[in-house]
């Protein structure tokens, strides 16, 4: 009976060593997550969806955007291969910021502000992707 007793307790402490290891990878995992602030569960579901056509600037013509002078594009800050935030340099007219905002599908503008980040000379316009509708 004694025989018996040493190979379950055994197999027990085995199965939480496994256990727990496997939860400290798991946390390890979610702490990586947050360097791009994307929850893990977020992430997931990104995955599972069909990837998405972006719609943006080659909707508008060359032409068109050197009719409003030069357009600098300072920076481009993306996080696993997803654009999360377009830098404009230059003042852009009203018009044109209208015409690339309805190029943009699910984009919004907004005036730079000193929180943005890679800031290093004035901008005039940020291109961030909207928030999600409440659903």
């Amino acid at each position: 009976m004694g025989s018996l007793g040493m190979p379950v307790r055994v197999s027990i402490a085995f199965f939480a060593v496994v256990f727990l290891s496997s939860v400290h990878t798991s946390v390890s995992a979610q702490e990586q997550g947050e360097a791009c602030s994307v929850p893990p569960s977020q992430e997931l579901r990104e995955r599972a969806k069909p990837p998405k056509k972006k719609r943006g600037m080659p909707n508008l013509s060359p032409d068109e955007l050197r009719e409003w002078g030069p357009i600098r594009v300072q920076a481009v800050i993306s996080c696993e291969g997803k654009i999360v935030r377009v830098l404009i340099v230059d003042e852009i007219p009203p018009e044109l910021a209208e015409k690339i905002h309805a190029n943009l599908e699910g984009w919004e503008y907004r005036p730079a502000s000193v929180d943005d980040e890679a800031i290093a000379m004035p901008f005039n316009l940020v291109l961030q992707e909207a928030p999600p509708s409440g659903r």
